[in-house]
This record gives C-alpha cells, sequence and structure tokens, in this order.
C-alpha cells in the first residue's frame, strides 16, 4: 500500500505482520521519547519545536528507514508540517 504523507509516497503493507510489527516497536518507542521530553525543563520555544519534530523524525525513519524524515520535511524543521 502507497501511503502520502505531505509530497512523499511511502510504501508499507499494514497487513504484513513484521510491518506491523515494526509499527508498533516504534510507537511504543515513541511514547518512551514523549515522556522523557516532557520531563525535560525548556523555555524556549525553538527547543519545543525542534524536540517534537526529533520524536516524530524519529517515529518515520524507524518505521520506514533512515531518511525518510528528510523525505517527508525535507530540511524545515515545523511544527505544522
Amino acid at each position: 500500500m502507497i501511503v502520502k504523507i505531505l509530497n512523499a509516497e511511502l510504501e508499507i503493507d499494514f497487513y504484513d505482520a513484521d510491518a506491523m510489527e515494526k509499527i508498533e516497536n516504534s510507537f511504543e518507542e515513541t511514547q518512551k521519547q514523549v515522556q522523557a521530553y516532557m520531563q525535560e525543563k525548556t523555555t524556549k520555544t525553538s527547543e519545543v519545536i525542534r524536540g517534537v519534530c526529533k520524536v516524530v523524525f524519529d517515529f518515520f525513519n524507524r518505521v520506514f528507514g533512515e531518511g525518510t524524515d528528510k523525505k517527508i520535511f525535507g530540511t524545515k524543521t515545523n511544527l505544522l508540517d
């Protein structure tokens, strides 16, 4: 199945056990990263944006492979994307 995220087309088979396991494990890791990040004390908006985006980038890289974050988001670290 092809999924389109922003302008990037990515292939994944949601009915394949290995693919689903990768998604599930990646989601669990993302939850851990979010919890750890929320415990950090920062008041700078730029740091919050970078931190949240890094969590999202890491998720896509774990599921679809290294470099997927750049394929989807380019070089921007934009919270709205």
